[in-house]
C-alpha cells in the first residue's frame, strides 16, 4: 500500500513494495503539433499524365459521355479534386478524371498519395 503525503514524495508502508507514480505525477510530452499534423497531411503534387498507371482491376467504367461530362465540369469549375494514386503511380481514385484531362489535353494533374 502507497501512502501520499502533500508535498513529499509517495512512500512504500515496508521496504519490499515498489514505488509507483500516482496519476498526475509524471510530467507531461510537450507535442509538436505542427509537426505531426504536418506529417499527416495529405502531399499534393502534380504528376505527368504519363507517368499515371491505370488499374486494370478498376471497377468502375466510364463511357465516352461520362468522360466528356466530366470534361465539361472541369472547363467549367476547375480541377476541384485531386486524383489519388499510390506510391508506384498506380491511380486508385479518379479514373473519370484522369481521362478527361486527356481529353482536354493537360499533362500535369494534381494527385494526392
Amino acid at each position: 500500500m502507497i501512502k501520499i503525503t502533500k508535498g513529499k514524495p509517495p512512500k512504500a508502508d515496508n521496504h519490499y513494495e515498489v514505488h509507483r507514480p500516482v496519476v498526475g505525477e509524471a510530467e507531461p510530452r510537450a507535442a509538436n503539433l505542427k509537426a505531426l499534423a504536418k506529417s499527416l497531411a495529405p502531399a499534393v503534387e502534380t504528376r505527368a499524365v504519363d507517368d499515371l498507371k491505370v488499374n486494370p482491376r478498376n471497377a468502375r467504367t466510364h463511357d465516352r459521355r461520362q468522360e466528356q461530362q466530366i470534361e465539361a465540369s472541369i472547363r467549367e469549375f476547375g480541377f476541384i479534386v485531386p486524383i489519388v494514386v499510390d506510391e508506384g503511380g498506380m491511380v486508385l481514385a479518379g479514373y473519370g478524371r484522369l481521362q478527361a484531362e486527356r481529353l482536354l489535353g493537360l499533362t500535369a494533374p494534381n494527385v494526392v498519395r
